[in-house]
């Protein structure tokens, strides 16, 4: 993953640029036809609010990027591509409309480094972007085979033939594998090649396309279908679920082949996240709720659930947390066990055992890693954004140097429905591990401190003498190449 956004290094891969200038999201998927042999379909989302918009000989505002695409093998290029990608036309620049941006590549089989530049021209002081990854094209002629999956946003049938048209159908795709709450259905398209060769001509087989969870690694009923399926050179599939009600977390879609005994003779998978907020909690009911037979009736210890639910607050909302303390006030070990049963319920209702020993298991970690004999790592500033967002996409560390405190940047590629976010943490004691977070541009935390402010509070003051106004060059840069 890099500051472009990047979930998986796949099929799929979805970014957003690093600059502040330009919002961009991409991936790609191969595919196969006898006539053109491989190619590759590449796709853009441009966040129309961060392009610029100027007027055209038309009289309207529209942007304009340059986008450039370079394959490359043994230091060569062996495709290149170089286009204008134009928004909409618009009256006024008030609203500006996102555009998509669709291309078809025919490759070799065979191992590319692939470069993407992206360039706003309207934007003088826009830096270029620069994107690399290694891409694999290499389609499988004697087994059965997949496309890659592309997620769709919608469809239609088409009405007049165009770049999104594909087998009777307008396909607008859907430019990430992050499915927030406020999308309700999961549609995909993908294609399968070989079954006739594999299985024979006119053969029946099923076909079966389904939701598992990353942990579970089983499919999800709920989201599961099967169908009877004839072999063909070509088998186009697209489908969709309703996800409304499918909870947060990392997921696989997968594609399976089934033979007539049932057997998985081939398969695709493709990852997504999903982001659906929890129920809410009916305090007014919480005595209501019966924790028989479930995996809080035998916890009885109420110095043990104590802890439990006081390792909870990285987690909590403000109502969360007040009911935390009126369970801890009534010492009434019945009402803490209806609690805690409560608040694993309300984050997975099939399964909350499972979710609370994961998150217990990261309590462990943390505690592990950032813990000392005054703070429990839950307890610091760095346990609980690991708690609260996950694990950091990659950390910048420096340790003490030139008059310079400790500091750690944290950066994440997205938490909760932001993406690109920055977490800085500073030791004031030089050593140990109480590192403090001095600032934050995510929602709700630490912000608002400038640079040069937020780099003088990490300088020791005790050993600044005359030059106190002098910066560290080494953490300028480090936050700078943040974005800060």
């Amino acid at each position: 993953m890099r500051k472009l956004y990047v979930f998986i290094l796949l099929t799929l891969i979805s970014w957003q640029s690093m600059s502040s200038d330009l919002s961009v999201y991409y991936y790609y998927a191969p595919f196969y036809n006898s006539e053109v042999g491989n190619y590759l379909e590449t796709y853009l989302t441009v966040i129309g609010n961060t392009a610029v918009f100027k007027k055209n000989e038309n009289g309207k505002y529209q942007a304009t990027l340059e986008v450039t695409m370079l394959f490359n093998q043994d230091g060569k290029v062996q495709e290149f591509k170089k286009y204008n990608l134009k928004s909409p036309e618009v009256n006024d620049t008030i609203s500006k409309p996102n555009f998509i941006d669709l291309q078809r590549v025919n490759l070799k089989e065979g191992l590319y480094n692939f470069e993407l530049k992206i360039k706003d021209l309207q934007n003088v002081s826009a830096k270029e972007f620069v994107f690399h990854d290694i891409i694999t094209i290499n389609h499988k002629k004697n087994e059965i085979d997949f496309s890659g999956i592309e997620y769709l946003e919608k469809y239609s049938p088409t009405m007049q033939p165009n770049t999104l048209s594909r087998n009777g159908y307008d396909m607008v795709p859907y430019v990430a594998d992050y499915f927030p709450s406020n999308i309700k259905t999961f549609t995909f398209y993908a294609e399968i090649y070989n079954t006739s060769v594999v299985l024979g001509e006119g053969q029946e087989f099923l076909l079966q396309y389904y939701i598992e969870s990353i942990s579970q690694k089983t499919p999800n009923p709920k989201y599961t279908k099967t169908k009877k399926q004839k072999t063909a050179e070509i088998i186009p599939l697209m489908g969709e679920f309703l996800i409304d009600g499918l909870e947060t977390g990392n997921y696989n879609f997968v594609i399976e082949i089934r033979n007539k005994e049932n057997k998985v003779i081939a398969s695709k998978k493709s990852f997504f996240q999903r982001s659906n907020p929890k129920e809410k909690i009916n305090w007014e009911a919480l005595n209501e709720i019966s924790v028989m037979q479930t995996f809080v009736e035998s916890i009885t210890s109420i110095d043990t659930l104590k802890e439990y639910i006081d390792e909870l607050y990285p987690i909590s909302d403000g109502a969360e947390l007040t009911y935390a303390q009126n369970a801890f006030k009534s010492k009434d070990i019945s009402y803490m066990q209806k609690y805690f049963y409560a608040f694993w319920k309300s984050r997975s209702n099939s399964l909350p055992e499972e979710e609370w020993r994961k998150y217990r298991e990261q309590v462990l970690y943390v505690n592990k890693l950032y813990g000392s004999q005054i703070k429990k790592g839950y307890e610091t500033d760095r346990g609980r954004v690991y708690l609260q967002y996950g694990a950091p996409s990659y950390v910048t560390e420096r340790v003490s140097s030139n008059n310079v405190n400790p500091y750690e940047i944290w950066h994440f590629y997205i938490i909760d429905k932001q993406k690109d976010r920055i977490f800085l943490f500073f030791n004031p004691e030089i050593m140990g591990k109480d590192y403090r977070l001095v600032y934050s541009d995510a929602k709700g935390e630490v912000c608002g401190n400038r640079l040069d402010d937020v780099a003088r509070l990490l300088w020791r003051t005790k050993s600044m003498s005359e030059d106190s106004n002098r910066i560290d060059q080494d953490l300028l840069d480090d936050l700078r190449k943040e974005g800060l």
